[in-house]
């Protein structure tokens, strides 16, 4: 087959490791911080302008999951800190979702964790609107 060299890879990770897996928020936060410098590494070894971008993890129903989002969401700012200052011409871009979609509800999330197609497509909307300025 051929190969594929992306401009840009979104990132939303961490949502079943704060609810169902039981990770703590420190290990999660570890977790991206690993897995948004293994995508940097091969994404400038591929294309010096790959993009990266960081989403907050959505609301979830259970109480201890949502508290867990809170936490990680929290800490996703100082991550992308740490990873401009190291490479300010590649700078990862941070798309909130959360704020986006809200708190959890029955309405936007009928199944308990998955969005339905009204918050898909306004999630879509935003994503597209932060990356415009960058698409050429």
């Amino acid at each position: 087959g051929g190969s594929f060299t992306p401009k840009y890879t979104v990132v939303m990770a961490g949502t079943n490791d704060l609810n169902n897996v039981g990770t703590p928020v420190p290990q999660a936060l570890t977790d991206i911080t690993t897995l948004i410098n293994n995508l940097q590494t091969r994404g400038a070894q591929t294309d010096a302008a790959h993009r990266i971008v960081l989403a907050s993890v959505l609301d979830q129903q259970d109480p201890t999951g949502s508290a867990n989002v809170a936490s990680f969401n929290a800490g996703l700012p100082s991550i992308i800190a740490t990873f401009n200052a190291a490479n300010p011409s590649n700078e990862i871009i941070f798309w909130d979702a959360y704020t986006i979609a809200g708190p959890w509800s029955a309405a936007i999330m009928p199944d308990g964790a998955h969005p339905n197609s009204t918050l898909y497509a306004t999630l879509g909307h935003s994503l597209y609107t932060l990356l415009a300025p960058f698409i050429p």
